[in-house]
């Protein structure tokens, strides 16, 4: 990936469509690491936007190094094609408005994948309501429900939110955050 977008010469953007819960035996972090490898690559002012599938382990180092995260919203996963447009869409705000506010929130708990399913209650509504939280200065907010098997320190759901008002930003992930700790 890396020597590839090295060779693609001068970017505008890069967008990567990653799984978000790679395990591997030399880095706690996989993702974390290859986006580290991108922005060595890429430098720290080129967006970098990033989809994940729903049972991602966001972990701080991901969100640190890279302008957007989306996530799948639904699971058996159907919406690839949506959560690359918000990708796209977000890469876009990214470009048009420089670093995007964000807000990132994990939760004290794991969610077995048996409970993950985004057909019933409690995450049914808590996926439904995303679309809620997303206003003229909020651009996405998303939710991973983690990988409980991926053995790693930032292993578990977490919380994501973009746009360009940092107050507005942080209402939205705080109110949504809420629920998902309600659920």
């Amino acid at each position: 990936i890396c020597n590839g977008i090295a060779a693609a010469g001068e970017l505008d953007a890069v967008y990567l469509d990653l799984h978000g819960a790679m395990v591997v035996e030399s880095y706690d972090d996989g993702e974390g690491e290859l986006l580290r490898r991108v922005r060595a690559v890429v430098g720290p002012d080129l967006p970098v936007v990033v989809s994940l599938d729903l049972h991602a382990n966001v972990t701080e180092a991901m969100v640190e190094l890279c302008d957007g995260i989306t996530l799948y919203r639904t699971y058996p996963h159907v919406d690839m094609s949506a959560t690359g447009q918000r990708a796209f869409a977000l890469l876009k705000q990214r470009i048009k408005n420089g670093p995007l506010a964000k807000t990132f929130r994990k939760t004290p708990f794991l969610i077995p994948l048996a409970a993950q399913c985004t057909d019933f209650e409690p995450c049914k509504s808590l996926y439904r309501e995303l679309p809620g939280y997303v206003d003229g200065a909020v651009f996405n907010v998303d939710i991973a429900l983690g990988f409980p098997l991926g053995d790693i320190r930032e292993c578990g759901p977490a919380l994501v939110a973009y746009g360009t008002d940092a107050a507005a930003v942080t209402a939205a992930a705080d109110k949504a955050f809420a629920a998902m700790l309600d659920a």
